[in-house]
């Protein structure tokens, strides 16, 4: 976790904690409800519920990453950070096969494959 730990309200929607997971560049918010812990929500928690926010994600990261120095790699030699397609693993190393992206386990999967 952070520090501080940054916090959200029981009763917040599943969009706030995302904005403010963006907005602090944080993975987990603690929840409090009368000044107590009573949970905690992470980046993955809310993916699994809003699973149409992964692509967002993924093309913002495009977006930003063309106007980057780095930009001048191609698209397949160019690496995400996010979810795994085919097993849903964190991996700060996606790279796109055949439209999905993919974590490193998972590309060496597919390559044996082939």
């Amino acid at each position: 976790m952070s520090t501080p730990v940054i916090t959200i309200e029981p009763d917040a929607s599943i969009n706030e904690a995302a904005k403010r997971m963006r907005k602090k560049d944080i993975r987990r918010l603690a929840v409090l409800y009368k000044n107590n812990l009573v949970g905690i929500v992470s980046s993955k928690d809310i993916l699994d519920v809003m699973p149409e926010l992964i692509e967002i994600i993924q093309e913002r990261t495009r977006i930003e990453g063309a106007s980057s120095p780095e930009a001048s790699e191609t698209p397949e030699e160019a690496s995400l950070e996010g979810y795994c397609d085919r097993c849903g693993a964190y991996s700060e190393n996606l790279k796109d096969v055949n439209g999905q992206n993919l974590c490193d386990d998972c590309r060496i999967e597919e390559e044996k494959k082939e």
